[in-house]
């Protein structure tokens, strides 16, 4: 930020391809169970941005400041 602020965020996950993988799904799963409307949208936006967290082999997002 303008005073010079740096805060780093760190989350623990799994491998790449298992990662990927369980995120396809949950969101596939969760698009299918239509709790969102139809349009566009970045994983971020659809899932909130602690959704990586949820997934297997994954750490709650931790701050360093």
């Amino acid at each position: 930020n303008d005073a010079g602020r740096i805060v780093t965020a760190r989350v623990v996950t799994a491998n790449g391809y298992a990662l990927t993988a369980a995120a396809s799904l949950a969101i596939m799963a969760d698009v299918l169970a239509a709790r969102h409307p139809p349009g566009h949208a970045t994983p971020g936006m659809l899932m909130g941005a602690d959704f990586v967290s949820t997934l297997p082999g994954s750490s709650t997002i931790r701050l360093d400041a």
